[in-house]
């Protein structure tokens, strides 16, 4: 170590911290804010530019006027449904509608609001209840009287009541229609009308395969008939998923009962003795022990309940219904062969044969089992006329005359091979009474 040098681990010396004016955090603050505000500038400008350029090339779209991204509606009113007040309900409906000379570039927003109370519901709940009292007119307390005597010769009579429905009233007569399988073994059949009155009818025809009876009742002498009136039918009836109806006669199991409900399904089919009739569905749920017929809301007829609709309720269109019901009122004949068909798109690559009715069974003792057509079978033609479809296969048929005898011509598979076979069928008469 040289002699005169000191040494020293620390040759740091002290210096005293500077001092902040209140100039100088001023200045600083000042040329914060000012940055800020320029950058901010910038970046709303790009965006803006950005958004007009990119929304050219579908790449994103500027979202309308009063709508933030990435903000949901907080309010009923925001979105598009004003909120209800004491007992009235407002609805808000939007309309779109281009502002004059800016076509195409703006929307401008027009609400209407559709209010509803507690008095358009009740006037609602009126109408239905006079439409229901209208139809009740036309229906009537079918009894069936059955007596007997039992083990010890003791005469009993029981009585078994159901619904049914005028559906003409010729003269002095009125024709009821109603179940058959409630009333085919009575002794008595008694009919309550709804005015009042009460008089025995009889059974004049029926159809087993669709369980309708046709009950007449003679008028003459009996007051207040000319106020019975028939039930309204609509021959032409297109049906829609929606569509308003209500069931009449005995729905839920009690006389004059009524039930609302909709359509709920369409393109149905109810396949009885040489018909495949067009059906619909319906959520009016139909009691065990009921009867019911289907009316539109403005009292017209246009269905029956099918036979066994178990949990969904089937219905068949009144068209196909009214040509049965008047060949029944007047005693015309009703030709049959006896087969059921089942839904066939046709097999012309395998047969050579398009179209043809595809037989699902025979009934038992009609003309088809007695002439040997067999299930399985597909007809293609009667006398001559080529059978294209089920409507075809009804047309030939109802154009024919009972103890006609037709020239039926059907495809057979046979132990895995096709053959084409000629039938000779005899027409039959379905008339439940000859």
């Amino acid at each position: 170590m040289d002699e005169g040098k000191e040494y020293k681990f620390i040759n740091e010396k002290i210096v005293p911290k500077k001092k902040f004016t209140a100039k100088k955090v001023a200045a600083g603050l000042l040329i914060a804010v000012t940055l800020g505000i320029v950058a901010g500038v910038v970046e709303r400008v790009a965006f803006e530019v950005s958004g007009e350029v990119f929304s050219h090339f579908g790449l994103f779209k500027k979202p309308p006027a009063g709508i933030e991204l990435g903000k949901a509606p907080t309010t009923a009113t925001e979105s598009g449904i004003s909120t209800a007040t004491g007992t009235a309900a407002e609805v808000t409906e939007k309309e779109p509608e281009k502002e004059q000379g800016n076509e195409g570039n703006s929307v401008k927003v027009v609400e209407k609001r559709i209010s509803a109370d507690l008095s358009d519901y009740r006037t609602a709940l009126k109408k239905f209840g006079e439409l229901a009292a209208a139809e009740n007119q036309s229906v009537v307390e079918v009894q069936s009287v059955v007596t007997g005597s039992d083990w010890f010769e003791n005469p009993y009579e029981t009585v078994k009541s159901t619904a049914g429905f005028v559906i003409a009233v010729e003269d002095d007569n009125a024709y009821i229609l109603t179940n058959y399988k409630n009333i085919k073994s009575a002794t008595n059949i008694k009919i309550i009308f709804k005015q009042g009155i009460s008089v025995y009818g009889s059974l004049k025809n029926y159809n087993a395969d669709l369980e309708l009876a046709l009950v007449t009742v003679n008028l003459r002498g009996i007051p207040k008939k000319e106020t019975i009136e028939p039930l309204k039918f609509r021959s032409a009836y297109y049906h829609s998923i929606g569509e308003p109806l209500i069931a009449i006669g005995s729905p839920n199991g009690n006389m004059y009962s009524v039930l609302p409900g909709v359509i709920t399904g369409t393109d149905g089919l109810e396949s009885v003795e040489d018909y495949s009739l067009t059906a619909v569905f319906t959520d009016i749920a139909i009691a065990k022990d009921g009867n019911a017929l289907f009316a539109d809301f403005d009292g017209n007829i246009v269905g029956i309940m099918a036979k066994g609709s178990g949990e969904a309720t089937k219905i068949i269109a009144i068209p196909k219904i009214m040509y049965f019901l008047e060949r029944m009122i007047n005693d015309e004949a009703q030709p049959y062969i006896g087969i059921k068909s089942k839904k066939f798109e046709g097999a012309e690559d395998k047969t050579g044969i398009s179209g043809g009715v595809l037989i699902e069974s025979v009934s038992k003792d009609s003309p088809a089992e007695k002439a040997g057509l067999k299930e399985g079978d597909i007809i293609y033609e009667i006398d001559g006329v080529h059978i294209e479809s089920t409507k075809t296969y009804e047309s030939v048929l109802e154009s024919k005359k009972p103890k006609d005898r037709v020239r039926v011509l059907v495809y057979r598979i046979s132990r895995n091979e096709g053959k084409k076979l000629e039938i000779d069928v005899e027409i039959g008469d379905s008339r439940g009474i000859k």
